[in-house]
């Protein structure tokens, strides 16, 4: 059983955000199921968002399809993309996702400058029988984004908890789509809700990433993020 202060929980990211814009943090995370969607509307609502070259990684609590999708019809007045068909296939259910909100500030082709929430559903289920009720009820997403800047940048990708579990196409960023992350920097986040995280299985992606390509050459970075109870 499982208990959560809706309200406690709201008013402590609603901190969260009050902390990163006070100290216009470069690049604030959460962990995996933490994040209020209340909170996210909020701040949308009353325009307390990340500046310009600032991004905020929010691991997000689990949404129902049709409330997401009424979520981004109330605050249309930034740009939403995400897996669209996923939500709109599956409004009629009570099943839900595992997503992690990407926010951030930048400009359009025309010089002007627009709020982009990027929605990113987790894959992969969760391993061990204490996950149950997510392996009843989880919908699985099939995209993960990148950001990099227009040129030729520092590449950031994200990985929700078992995400690093992915078989196929396995999930080894020294070789997807033939080498584009091979040849530029990358930073990788990893949030979890996992209390083994030292177990082999979960390791393994780190030792694949790490190992192929020089550290003057191709920087990798990984930034794991985790909050499970004792781990």
């Amino acid at each position: 059983l499982y208990y959560c202060d809706i309200n406690l929980a709201h008013e402590k990211f609603s901190h969260f955000i009050d902390i990163a814009l006070e100290y216009s943090v470069e690049l604030a995370i959460t962990p995996e199921y933490s994040f209020p969607w209340s909170v996210i509307e909020n701040s949308i609502q009353n325009g307390k968002l990340p500046s310009e070259n600032n991004l905020w990684v929010l691991g997000c609590q689990s949404i129902k399809a049709h409330e997401l999708y009424d979520l981004i019809q109330r605050r249309n007045n930034i740009i939403w993309i995400y897996e669209e068909n996923l939500v709109n296939s599956n409004k009629n259910n009570t099943r839900f996702f595992d997503p992690v909100c990407i926010l951030f500030n930048t400009k359009d082709f025309g010089g002007n400058t627009i709020t982009v929430a990027i929605i990113q559903f987790k894959s992969t289920l969760s391993a061990g029988s204490g996950f149950a009720w997510e392996h009843a009820n989880l919908i699985l997403g099939t995209k993960k984004y990148v950001i990099e800047n227009e040129i030729a940048s520092i590449k950031l990708a994200i990985i929700i908890c078992s995400d690093t579990l992915q078989t196929s196409p396995a999930l080894n960023f020294n070789d997807i789509q033939q080498g584009y992350f091979f040849n530029h920097p990358l930073l990788l986040i990893h949030i979890q809700l996992n209390d083994q995280p030292l177990r082999a299985v979960y390791k393994a992606y780190r030792n694949t990433i790490f190992d192929l390509g020089s550290i003057e050459s191709h920087k990798k970075e990984i930034i794991t993020l985790n909050w499970a109870r004792n781990s």
